[in-house]
């Protein structure tokens, strides 16, 4: 992996490092599911799929890929910024695929943002990580009307 100088103290990554990062990912994975440690690799992505050069609303585009998502079938859920997607690695990755193809099927250029967070063993994790937050924090419903009242974001 290439590191460039830090830009005001820190690490820059090169573009291309990400490719290998993603490599590096893909052989853990693989080495666990080899060796019969995890059978079901359980992931909690964060995608945003979003139409580019569409023109100025994109709510019919967006629209059409929750759909393909809502039709897998696989937990998820969808926020102002991003649609929130679990289940088995594999699963997952047809389904943000699939979402994909509604928008580049059309000649539609299109950029996929993704995170994701693979926790072999734990399940349910898309509505654990909320609870055990509002667990911390007090009753959602509460922050949300404060939020409403002050005008705060």
């Amino acid at each position: 992996m290439a590191i460039v100088p830090p830009l005001h103290g820190r690490i820059a990554i090169r573009p291309y490092d990400m490719t290998v990062m993603a490599y590096c990912m893909q052989i853990f994975l693989f080495y666990y599911m080899w060796k019969g440690r995890v059978d079901k690799m359980n992931t909690l992505v964060s995608v945003a799929i979003v139409p580019i050069g569409a023109g100025d609303s994109l709510s019919k585009h967006v629209a059409e890929i929750v759909r393909v998502i809502e039709a897998s079938g696989l937990p998820n859920r969808t926020t102002a910024m991003s649609t929130e997607i679990e289940g088995d690695w594999d699963d997952v990755m047809n389904v943000v695929k699939e979402a994909t193809t509604v928008l580049t099927s059309k000649g539609i250029r299109t950029s996929v943002i993704l995170r994701a967070d693979i926790r072999p063993g734990r399940t349910n994790t898309i509505n654990s990580k909320i609870e055990k937050l509002d667990s911390i924090l007090g009753d959602a419903a509460d922050r949300t009307t404060l939020k409403a009242d002050t005008g705060s974001q």
